[in-house]
């Protein structure tokens, strides 16, 4: 007889409230710190003072749009998520973060974007968005940010 695994199932003691909660659009604070989290990071890309955490940071927030964007908000914007990405290996694989007026003018259009997903998402959009990139680590199927190229 083989065993199943034990999978702990998750008890809600007030569903309606659950339901009610997911249904409701992110909180306002949290969507503020995540706004400034990700203009914080873009900022210091753009002023040459970016810093590996804030790479990955907007590495982060570029995956968060691109699963939104999966679960349809956003999917007109399907190559502008493309070309974020793209920006983001880039520059994190030249030496000093060096960024081009292209990248900077692709990032900013996808910032825009971005706060826009954030103002129309639910609280189930951003748990159904972060089980899609869990999902798709687990996978494998991934773009691993390589180190930069070493000068001198």
């Amino acid at each position: 007889m083989r065993k199943k695994k034990y999978h702990k199932k998750p008890i809600y003691y007030n569903t309606i409230s659950v339901a009610i909660n997911r249904a409701q659009k992110l909180n306002g604070d949290a969507k503020t710190k995540i706004q400034i989290i990700n203009h914080n990071a873009l900022q210091h890309l753009l002023d040459g003072r970016a810093e590996k955490s804030h790479l990955l940071a907007l590495a982060a927030a570029i995956n968060m749009s691109d699963a939104l964007h999966l679960i349809n908000l956003g999917r007109d914007y399907t190559a502008l998520i493309a070309a974020a990405k793209q920006c983001i290996l880039r520059i994190y694989s030249t030496p000093n973060n060096a960024i081009s007026v292209d990248d900077r003018d692709i990032l900013m259009q996808w910032i825009d974007l971005h706060d826009a997903q954030l103002d129309i998402a639910s609280n189930a959009d951003i748990l159904r968005s972060q089980d899609i990139i869990n999902n798709h680590i687990n996978s494998g199927h991934v773009e691993r940010i390589s180190a930069p190229a070493q000068t001198g």
